[in-house]
């Protein structure tokens, strides 16, 4: 169920997984040898810059069950992951931002009914210093938060395929937010399955 896997290890957007779903880097974005593990590298987006990474792509197509994991640090207020669409019907699902409250919200809804998942925990104890890894994922109604291999969070929400044609990973979801995310994102994996409890624990 892994369709594609971004480590920025040769400081580029390649997918290692034999899919090839290649990103693109906006705006020129760095990398940092700063990693959770020590080695390799990890992409290092400037929202004031706007920097972001496109995925011509959507591995999430259709689907109602799904994983993204990724490890993140020093990020703000902003969009994480956000897929885009050719109107507003298929425009953010999903998506994954960081809200004002220091929340994340998880949207697997069509963005003209505008749902707004909000998992209750607090992020700030993990917005800066050290590296932290995140998975979110959907089943059956059930949207799951973990945070350094724990189940922090599982909240209900009404899951619909997206019809979206590629995936953000920073960015402002194509002008609807006031600003561009500012993260050091590292081994992002997208999954057409939920992964278990004991994968996330693997994973981390």
């Amino acid at each position: 169920g892994l369709m594609s896997y971004y480590t920025f290890d040769n400081e580029d957007a390649s997918d290692l997984t034999e899919n090839e779903l290649d990103g693109t880097l906006m705006n020129d974005p760095s990398f940092t040898s700063e990693t959770a593990s020590g080695k390799g590298k990890a992409l290092n987006l400037n929202g004031v810059k706007e920097q972001y990474m496109t995925i011509p792509y959507n591995v999430f197509k259709s689907l109602t069950k799904y994983s993204i994991s990724f490890w993140i640090k020093d990020f703000s207020q902003g969009s994480v992951l956000t897929a885009v669409g050719v109107n507003s019907h298929s425009l953010q699902r999903p998506k994954l931002i960081l809200n004002d409250a220091q929340k994340f919200e998880f949207n697997t809804e069509t963005y003209s009914s505008s749902p707004r998942y909000t998992f209750p925990y607090d992020c700030t104890p993990i917005m800066s210093s050290s590296w932290h890894h995140v998975v979110v994922s959907t089943e059956d109604g059930l949207n799951t938060l973990y945070v350094d291999g724990m189940k922090v969070d599982a909240i209900k929400g009404y899951i619909s395929g997206s019809s979206a044609t590629k995936l953000d990973i920073g960015g402002n979801c194509e002008g609807t937010m006031n600003s561009f995310i500012t993260m050091k994102i590292d081994n992002v994996r997208l999954y057409q399955r939920t992964i278990t409890e004991p994968e996330v624990r693997k994973i981390y």
